[in-house]
């Protein structure tokens, strides 16, 4: 065979093969960009948002307890829930302010006694200061004497105000550990205290579902609870606080803690410790192209077709839900792509689609 031959051959393969290529058929599927709201159903229990333990901060006997310091009582910021006997720290205070007094007055004494002795010294012409000029280190004791009073003082009036224990906040109350003429020591616990507007929601979601949330400020939560017998929903705005992924890593799921009002609608309560179920809605707050999983590449791109010419892509996957990626892929508002076995082609062959269907 001559060297002619080989060429003409060759050449022959060669249009056989972008002719075989040509008549190949693809099954392809078009994916429009638009926005994606999800829903995550989960289930939980209502808790504190925030909670305060109520202690003693000073020694004493209980000598009142407001009838509003009960487990269920609600109470507004400020309002006294009890006190302890005060005489002891009334006396503190007296003592301390005739004590800031003295030291004082001792003060202003040692300050007339150091500028006498500073004007006998001018007069005297004296080349070395007597000994009375130095009393000046006398006014700075006294100075020290008079902030050493003022600070306990500062003290006293702040053990006297401890003896009345307020409402930290808008709150109910949920325990009550004391009773009236109990000894309290300081850190007795004396009850607890719960915020009466806002509680917390506790979810347990698929870690799949972290991306989705990761970002989110703001989201809409739908709950159903039985209360009674009675089954009840209630829609609600949700402000997430925290989100943990590490609940159970063994089943693949993470801890979202979420701020919720509780407030009447309707016939619907929420309330601590109610146990509900949640819908959790997350607007897309942008177009993204919901690609299924397998029409992605073992490369991570995907081969889309454009005048039966294949080209590869390499969409921006901003998270990944129930099987399929949520892309961004630049300006584009739509893209037809290989959805069968993407991985048997490659960019630049020329090929038939067949079968477009919608995603």
């Amino acid at each position: 065979m001559n060297r002619l031959t080989i060429i003409c051959l060759l050449l022959a393969v060669g249009v056989f093969s972008k002719s075989a290529m040509a008549e190949l058929d693809v099954v392809t599927g078009e994916i429009v960009s638009q926005h994606h709201d999800i829903t995550i159903k989960s289930q939980g229990f209502i808790v504190p948002f925030q909670q305060t333990t109520l202690a003693a901060q000073v020694t004493g006997d209980v000598n009142h307890i407001s009838n509003h310091f009960e487990p269920g009582m609600s109470v507004a910021k400020g309002e006294i829930l009890f006190s302890i006997d005060n005489t002891n720290y009334l006396a503190q205070v007296a003592e301390a302010k005739q004590r800031m007094l003295e030291a004082r007055l001792a003060l202003e004494d040692e300050k007339v006694r150091a500028d006498r002795a500073k004007k006998d010294w001018r007069m005297t012409q004296s080349t070395e200061p007597n000994e009375l000029a130095g009393r000046d280190l006398y006014v700075d004791a006294a100075q020290a004497a008079l902030e050493a009073a003022e600070s306990r003082l500062q003290q006293a009036k702040r053990d006297l105000s401890l003896t009345v224990v307020r409402a930290p906040y808008d709150g109910v109350v949920k325990t009550r550990e004391i009773s009236l003429g109990d000894l309290l020591m300081p850190g007795a616990v004396a009850g607890s205290f719960i915020q009466a507007d806002v509680a917390a929601l506790e979810l347990p979601i698929r870690l799949e579902e972290l991306p989705l949330i990761k970002n989110i400020d703001f989201l809409r939560v739908e709950l159903k609870s039985v209360n009674g017998g009675d089954s009840i929903s209630q829609s609600v705005d949700a402000y997430p606080v925290s989100l943990s992924a590490d609940l159970n890593k063994q089943e693949q799921q993470a801890r979202l803690r979420v701020k919720v009002p509780l407030t009447n609608s309707g016939e619907s309560k929420l309330f601590v410790n109610q146990y509900v179920v949640a819908k959790i809605s997350i607007p897309s707050s942008e177009k993204l192209f919901a690609i299924p999983e397998e029409v992605f590449t073992q490369r991570n791109s995907i081969l889309s077709v454009k005048g039966g010419v294949i080209a590869e892509k390499f969409p921006e996957v901003v998270y990944q839900y129930k099987g399929k990626k949520y892309c961004l892929l630049g300006d584009i508002d739509s893209i037809e792509v290989i959805t069968e076995t993407p991985d048997l082609y490659w960019a630049g062959a020329a090929v038939n689609p067949v079968n477009i269907s919608m995603f």
